[in-house]
């Protein structure tokens, strides 16, 4: 989004011939750690930067820019599949991430649970929203 326009990307992939896209998450995108998820009350999107080229998304929580890009998906006539990625926002993986499992010494498997069940609820009305993919890579070695 820093280079593109959201729509350009979405009319894209659609022209390449796929059907679906793999839309990646963090918890962090929806509530800080010890917090509650609260609908209208989300944390910021990290780095402005990296929607340079979509003005329209600028100052926008990263929810509802991730809303944004679901939409745009899904009006192309894309499938989008969820997928909790990581619980903090940043550059998945590796051996020290602390982002193994479905819980972290920051996120508990609670708010995992609240994570899933708020994304489920939040697109439940999206038809071409067809699928929740849990967790990203369990990897019982990094705590």
């Amino acid at each position: 989004l820093d280079v593109v326009t959201l729509e350009h990307v979405a009319k894209y992939i659609k022209h390449m011939g796929f059907n679906h896209v793999r839309m990646n998450y963090a918890q962090a995108m929806l509530h800080t750690p010890g917090q509650p998820i609260r609908n209208g009350s989300f944390p910021p999107v990290p780095n402005q930067a990296i929607l340079k080229a979509n003005p329209e998304l600028q100052g926008l929580s990263a929810m509802e820019v991730f809303d944004r890009c679901v939409e745009a998906l899904t009006n192309q006539g894309l499938l989008v599949i969820l997928n909790h990625h990581m619980f903090d926002a940043a550059w998945c993986c590796d051996t020290h991430d602390g982002n193994g499992l479905w819980y972290t010494d920051e996120y508990s498997t609670a708010d995992w649970l609240d994570g899933l069940t708020f994304m489920a609820e939040r697109y439940k009305y999206n038809s071409r929203v067809v699928a929740h993919d849990i967790r990203n890579e369990p990897r019982p070695w990094v705590k």
